[in-house]
């Protein structure tokens, strides 16, 4: 009987061999599969990260190489406490277990070091020079000498030197803010100077006149509405004029608007009558 003629009588059995015959096929392909996954993905293959801390770049390099690892750099900052270009942070950190050819993420500490200028922050407060100061990643020290206007900063030194302000210094440098003593009568006897608000935002502004030891008196807004909640207003004036000497309590009214423009115009205006004054005054 040949087979053709065997199936034909037999249907059932066609069907079960042919199902039979599918089903293996289908789980050779899924074996193939599964270890063709192993193999490329190396289940079960682990690599302990190294500790790359402290280490140049370029050895770290090395390192992750020989481990069969990568890298990427994701940041780059600046801490004055590390050796420049060495490994500051890696994720995953030291220790963890990562499969092979695993991208080691990077923060290096920079290979050179950042600069800034030195602000200028002579006759005003020394609360408000130190935060202007800290803020661009400068250390501040302070010593004292004979004035009548407490902690007004009379003066800046780097290594024992007067230096003006726009000096190009290095992050992390420190200088030294010369602070005039007061008189020692009490805080509400000794003079004060008035702190320059001129295109400072009208929130800080308030905070610089509280630190001076002053009072905001008027607020006043260019358009005749004041809304602090919707908008932001810069001083584009002030009464008493900046650097005039007061007393502690006193109070400072300021001029307010939204128009950025106009604080500029205003401010240039102001330094042009103040040359102007100035070269009258040498004249006679």
């Amino acid at each position: 009987m040949s087979e053709g003629r065997f199936f034909s009588q037999h249907p059932v059995l066609f069907v079960l061999l042919n199902f039979f015959i599918a089903t293996v096929l289908v789980v050779v392909i899924l074996l193939v599969v599964h270890f063709s996954l192993l193999s490329s993905t190396h289940h079960g293959e682990e690599i302990e990260v190294p500790d790359l801390s402290g280490m140049y770049i370029e050895e770290a390099q090395i390192v992750l190489e020989a481990n069969e690892l990568s890298y990427q750099i994701v940041d780059s900052t600046y801490d004055s406490s590390r050796k420049l270009g060495t490994v500051i942070q890696q994720i995953p950190i030291a220790g963890s277990h990562v499969k092979k050819h695993r991208e080691i993420y990077l923060s290096i500490n920079r290979k050179q070091i950042a600069k800034v200028l030195v602000p200028d922050v002579l006759d005003i407060s020394y609360r408000e020079a130190r935060l202007r100061i800290e803020s661009i990643g400068l250390k501040v020290d302070s010593i004292y000498k004979e004035s009548e206007y407490k902690d007004l900063v009379l003066d800046i030194l780097y290594k024992d030197k007067p230096i003006a302000p726009k000096l190009q210094l290095t992050k992390g440098e420190t200088i030294t803010l010369v602070l005039g003593k007061g008189k020692e009568d009490g805080v509400d006897n000794y003079n004060v100077v008035v702190p320059n608000l001129i295109g400072t935002p009208l929130s800080i502004a308030r905070n610089i006149i509280q630190s001076q030891n002053l009072q905001l008196g008027g607020c006043i807004s260019d358009d005749g509405v004041l809304d602090t909640v919707q908008n932001i207003y810069l001083v584009y004036d002030q009464e008493p004029q900046p650097r005039v000497a007061t007393f502690a309590g006193a109070t400072v009214s300021v001029y307010v608007t939204t128009d950025a423009a106009k604080v500029e115009r205003m401010n240039n205006q102001r330094q042009q009558q103040e040359a102007e004054k100035e070269a009258e005054e040498e004249f006679f």
